[in-house]
């Protein structure tokens, strides 16, 4: 009689158990790994975000105030009067706490507006692009520079700089090296309200004494006006909030720039020269000390794109990381 060979029922299921277990083994780990990339991509993404966000914030924070030909007290600002409010409106540094409203920055859920309860930061100064003065003319409201005037256009706005002056003023023709900044709108954006550059300004009637002239190795550059803040970016799939700058463009047009994405709080702090505390937007406010700020303690709330990889169920399962840097301002140092 011939002996049957074969596996037995049992055998089989059993066969079949350790299969199915060393299956689950191998999808678990799969899984885990899986995660564990989600993670770190994550991570790597906090991480670039937070680099990214304080070498910008950083960039033009250092400069705020920032005059070519050193610190000044008198600021002309020569833009017709009804201008000289939000970015074209000199203030060189102000912060806002999250319950107070910024220039041209409304508080809502639209796309680029600001996110409430978020500090802001407006900063303004001399951009580093500068360019020598060769000659001035007041009466006919043109300067003649040193060097090609490429890097100017009509419609700028501009800063013209002497050891304790400071104008500000719009430029309305671009001729080789000749800058015009005639009085009343000739382009675009503010204009002008005087030939006269010096201070104090009076558009209906300058004075002789304001009637200054720029002389020789005087500085002229284009005026840097911006506003720093969280803003909404209307993208779900990358955390909703990005890091925002609201800039001061040629014609005074106010161009919003997205700078980084992931970032969804910044709560900023102020530290007044000789102090020892970091005091609020507000408490500064009060004091009228904002001239006497010599660092921004800046602390930035990131978070990654992917969701389900923290257990963190208020951002839908998002990486979250705060991280701080105080930034200390150049020009108030001393």
């Amino acid at each position: 009689m011939t002996k049957q060979a074969g596996l037995t029922l049992i055998e089989l299921l059993l066969a079949m158990t350790l299969g199915l277990v060393l299956m689950a083994g191998a999808i678990s780990l799969f899984q885990a790994n899986q995660q564990t990339f989600r993670s770190n991509q994550g991570l790597i993404q906090i991480q670039e975000g937070t680099r990214s966000s304080f070498e910008l914030l950083s960039r033009d924070l250092r400069q705020a105030g920032y005059i070519s030909c050193g610190k000044s007290a008198n600021v002309a600002n020569v833009l017709t009067p009804s201008a000289r409010t939000g970015l074209m409106e000199w203030v060189e540094l102000r912060g806002y706490d999250g319950d107070k409203a910024a220039p041209e920055l409304p508080f809502g859920t639209g796309v680029g507006e600001r996110v409430d309860g978020t500090s802001a930061i407006f900063i303004q100064g001399m951009e580093l692009n500068t360019q020598r003065i060769a000659t001035h003319n007041p009466n006919s409201a043109e300067f003649t520079l040193a060097a090609n005037s490429s890097n100017f256009h009509v419609g700028d706005i501009v800063m013209a700089c002497r050891p304790n002056l400071v104008s500000i003023f719009q430029v309305t023709s671009v001729d080789g090296l000749k800058l015009g900044y005639r009085p009343g709108t000739h382009h675009a954006g503010p204009g002008n309200c005087s030939r006269a550059l010096g201070s104090p300004v009076n558009c209906d009637h300058p004075s002789p004494t304001t009637n200054i002239v720029y002389k020789t190795n005087g500085i002229i550059a284009r005026f840097f006006s911006a506003i720093w803040y969280i803003g909404n970016n209307g993208r779900p799939t990358d955390g909703d909030k990005s890091l925002f700058r609201l800039r001061l463009e040629t014609d005074g047009e106010a161009v919003r720039e997205e700078m980084v994405v992931g970032v969804s709080n910044m709560q900023l702090l102020y530290h007044q020269k000789d102090t020892d505390r970091w005091d609020s937007a507000n408490t500064i406010d009060t004091a009228h000390a904002w001239s006497d700020v010599d660092a921004v303690n800046t602390s930035l709330t990131l978070v990654s794109a992917a969701t389900g990889i923290s257990l963190d169920s208020s951002n839908q399962g998002r990486l979250e990381r705060t991280l701080s840097h105080i930034i200390a301002l150049r020009n108030r140092l001393e």
